[in-house]
């Protein structure tokens, strides 16, 4: 092996270890480690889901503005990728906030923010959190 490939090889190695230790977490395992406060993750969307930003979501097919509560306005329908901040206290999830468009601020104190996940993982984390949870997002 060359000087140069053992370099590519050692530096490709450092560069894919921290994604592949943060992906040996599981969704649940990161949400489970947050006693109180809140945990971002962000995953895609389907095709022909948008959003506000603000919580309107749409997922009527890809228009390309959305209708609110009004007959003489729209706003802007941004596509995905979709948001979620679980609001943990105690250890349990107490509530989910969901958006589509819009961006992060910037994450502060008690804030974790996993990142960008696979949509199939969060649909798994979600799925098993509804069927434990007795508190209002089980519903």
């Amino acid at each position: 092996m060359s000087a140069r490939a053992l370099i590519l090889a050692v530096l490709a190695a450092a560069w894919l270890a921290p994604a592949s230790v943060a992906r040996a977490q599981s969704i649940a395992d990161q949400v489970d480690a947050v006693r109180d406060g809140k945990v971002r993750m962000s995953f895609a969307a389907r095709a022909g889901v948008c959003g506000d930003g603000r919580g309107g979501i749409s997922t009527s097919g890809g228009f390309a503005r959305m209708r609110r509560s009004s007959d003489d306005w729209e706003s802007d329908c941004e596509p995905g990728p979709v948001r979620l901040v679980l609001r943990i206290r105690d250890g349990d999830v107490e509530a989910i906030d969901t958006y589509v468009g819009g961006r992060w601020r910037p994450a502060g104190q008690g804030i974790r923010d996993l990142g960008v996940v696979s949509a199939p993982g969060a649909a798994r984390y979600l799925l098993a959190l509804a069927r434990r949870s007795e508190a209002g997002v089980g519903k």
